[in-house]
């Protein structure tokens, strides 16, 4: 269940990211699409680095 979630929010991202940098292309929005991508990657490894934390923790 939880891979589904991770799917359907991955589709609504994209489809967001694309529908606003890739029609309308400059360079204040390329910007705020690479801080985008950088706090989307730092959300994904603190969401890691809990899992493995919490599987240490509780197993």
């Amino acid at each position: 269940m939880p891979t589904a979630f991770f799917w359907i929010a991955w589709g609504l991202i994209s489809f967001w990211a694309l529908k606003t940098f890739y029609y309308s292309f400059s360079k204040e929005k390329l910007e705020k699409l690479r801080q985008a991508a950088l706090g989307i990657n730092v959300a994904v490894l603190i969401l890691l680095l809990f899992c493995f934390y919490f599987r240490a923790r509780f197993s």
